[in-house]
């Protein structure tokens, strides 16, 4: 008996799900006034459609270990 009542309170307690979402810190509102945007700073603005692309390179043939040498930029992907 107690088995059957603990797999029901189990199922309903899965099955429930809350009615609102909680409101988070940076949702909340803060009271302040929205900022005027300058018209002077859409001029640093990147814009998908915009945005200058980046130079197209070729692969570089490397060997293990790599030799690092003085002044040769290294990125981690």
């Amino acid at each position: 008996m107690k088995l059957l009542l603990y797999t029901i309170i189990v199922v309903f307690a899965l099955n429930k799900t809350p009615m609102a979402q909680p409101i988070g810190s940076q949702n909340r509102p803060s009271g302040k006034e929205t900022p005027i945007e300058s018209p002077d700073l859409t001029q640093y603005a990147l814009f998908e459609k915009s945005a200058p692309r980046p130079k197209t390179t070729s692969p570089v043939d490397t060997e293990l270990p790599l030799r690092i040498e003085p002044k040769m930029s290294v990125a981690f992907i």
